[in-house]
């Protein structure tokens, strides 16, 4: 796992009045959609207008098959990131890694979209915590489940659906 850690990481919140989220029955589906949402995020079909409402949990993220890695080096590129998960699991659909244009490299975060959540949570389980030797230090790639929230607004520049390639 040697060349992948970083420092940095961040966080955020919130507070506010509790909304009701809502849970998709489309289609054997159930995910959990954030309030605001007017179709599912995973199946894409509208939300129903009898969909089951459940408050909003901000502390507590489901397993779901978007994962966030932090603890990246600046350096790191989601090629690099991609063979470091496909090595645990290749049924890796997406990569998106925000860059930092002023200082140049990442963020010292990628997002990681999985076929499943088993995959997810497989690769989760795997690479959490695992020790990163970097240049003669140490540090720990931090894995977790993403909020719907947090893949919005990050431009894509590698899909591997179609089976790109990355250079």
């Amino acid at each position: 796992l040697g060349g992948i850690g970083g420092g940095g990481g961040g966080g955020g919140g919130g507070g506010g009045a509790v909304k009701m989220d809502w849970i998709c029955a489309l289609h054997g589906c159930s995910t959990v959609n954030f309030a605001w949402r007017n179709t599912c995020f995973t199946c894409k079909e509208a939300r129903a207008d009898d969909a089951q409402l459940v408050p909003q949990r901000m502390d507590v993220v489901s397993p779901n098959r978007n994962l966030v890695v932090s603890g990246l080096a600046p350096h790191v590129g989601e090629a690099h990131l991609l063979h470091l998960v496909r090595t645990v699991c290749p049924a890796v659909r997406e990569v998106r890694m925000p860059m930092d244009r002023t200082k140049g490299g990442n963020k010292g975060f990628a997002f990681v979209d999985m076929h499943s959540v088993e995959d997810a949570a497989r690769v989760k389980e795997a690479l959490d915590g695992a020790p990163i030797i970097m240049e003669g230090s140490s540090a720990q790639l931090r894995v977790s489940y993403s909020r719907e929230g947090q893949l919005l607004g990050h431009q894509s520049s590698h899909n591997n659906d179609q089976g790109g390639a990355f250079g």
